[in-house]
């Protein structure tokens, strides 16, 4: 039998569960244990990709902090102290300008709940994708935005334009997002997402296929995070109607 509480298999003459404690008074039906067991699994890949991205974005947003510090004052003292004044500029009127080009997908998260709550696993996979695709697309936007600005054809040396163009890229992402929930999975993966677009465009622009390759490569890393943020959605909601069943 399986205990009510956590799903976990237990001796049939057992009264109290030895993995929660949870008292024992009823088995659970063989269909209803097998989806728990089914859930457990697709939580656990749920949270270990969350903690993993979290663990992840943590981290570079340590780097960002101080690429900014290094990359504005070396700048400052070799002649590009316009670029930093013009990434100053743009990390303050960029979340004015994502809050209005980000309103439709706004609209698409409020549609999401609705179905989410009524358990649609079909609508919300193909609205969640729609919506995820958008927002992504505006961080990928700007990510070329900023590196076409600061980066490409500037006459500084590129250590510096990296690491300025990279603090000016994640500074207004990072300020939006401390004003989230910290456990805002969808959060996290939008920081990692415009932290990735950099790594990738600096790699074409060293490699010589910046021009030919940019919109190919980011359109994958939409279509790949925008794929992965549905995933962990529906994860969720089999995991929530495996809770309910449970009550029920």
């Amino acid at each position: 039998m399986h205990c009510k509480s956590c799903g976990k298999e237990i001796a049939g003459e057992s009264k109290f569960c030895r993995f929660c404690g949870e008292k024992v008074d009823a088995e659970i039906r063989p269909e209803v244990a097998e989806e728990i067991d089914y859930s457990q699994k697709e939580s656990f890949v749920a949270r270990t990709a969350k903690t993993t991205i979290e663990l992840i974005v943590s981290v570079l947003i340590l780097i960002n902090f101080f690429s900014g510090i290094v990359g504005g004052i070396w700048l400052a003292f070799s002649g590009g102290l316009s670029l930093v004044i013009y990434g100053i500029i743009l990390s303050i009127v960029m979340p004015w300008g994502y809050t209005l080009v980000a309103l439709p997908q706004m609209g698409l998260a409020a549609l999401l709940v609705n179905f989410v709550e009524k358990g649609n696993k079909f609508i919300v996979s193909i609205i969640g994708l729609v919506a995820s695709v958008y927002g992504n697309s505006i961080l990928a936007l700007w990510t070329i935005f900023v590196f076409e600005a600061l980066v490409k054809g500037q006459p500084q040396s590129f250590i510096p334009l990296i690491l300025w163009g990279y603090s000016t890229t994640m500074a207004p992402l990072s300020y939006m997002a401390s004003k989230e929930p910290p456990d805002s999975t969808g959060t996290s993966m939008g920081l990692l997402f415009a932290q990735l677009s950099f790594v990738l465009l600096t790699i074409l622009f060293l490699v010589g296929g910046y021009d030919s390759a940019r919109n190919v490569v980011l359109g994958i890393l939409v279509f790949l995070f925008s794929s992965l943020a549905i995933s962990v959605v529906v994860a969720g909601m089999k995991a929530q109607r495996a809770e309910t069943r449970i009550e029920e």
